[in-house]
């Protein structure tokens, strides 16, 4: 197999490389809109998918952007947020926490204290399926952009 070489002369390099720093921001452009697109659409679809007792955790659902907002992290600082996604095994759970979800529902606070000590607590998946969602979506988009910016980067 062959090489393929391209030479540029003095002239021309300025030209290239200031097309190359237009592709670049260009893209990085494209790829933010990609991610914010798709950061939205986590954090909305995760609201949605979210178990509600008191609405504390659905409300608390956003996303966080890095980078410059080329990447991001949808999620949540309530502590109780991963018992819900992943479910517990059996434990003692403190009753304080309990109490007010299990008045709400004219249960007993112990006798909910009962059932996660023999039982634990079943997961209720909501960030997870998000995503899941979204990935495909996501994916799609990145290579857009892509090859949106190479073909301009070719003219």
């Amino acid at each position: 197999m062959g090489t393929f070489t391209i030479s540029v002369g003095e002239k021309g390099k300025k030209e290239v490389l200031a097309n190359l720093q237009h592709m670049t921001m260009a893209l990085a452009s494209d790829i933010k809109e990609a991610v914010v697109s798709s950061s939205e659409t986590v954090s909305h679809d995760a609201k949605g998918f979210c178990p509600v007792s008191d609405g504390r955790l659905r409300s608390s659902i956003r996303a966080a952007y890095y980078r410059n907002h080329l990447a991001s992290e949808v999620g949540t600082d309530v502590e109780y947020a991963p018992y819900v996604e992943f479910g517990s095994r059996p434990h003692w759970a403190p009753i304080a926490p309990l109490r007010r979800w299990a008045e709400k529902h004219g249960i007993s606070p112990f006798a909910v204290q009962l059932s996660i000590a023999r039982k634990g607590t079943p997961a209720q998946p909501f960030l997870f399926p998000a995503f899941e969602v979204e990935r495909e979506y996501f994916i799609e988009k990145v290579k857009a952009a892509l090859i949106k910016n190479l073909k301009r980067g070719m003219k």
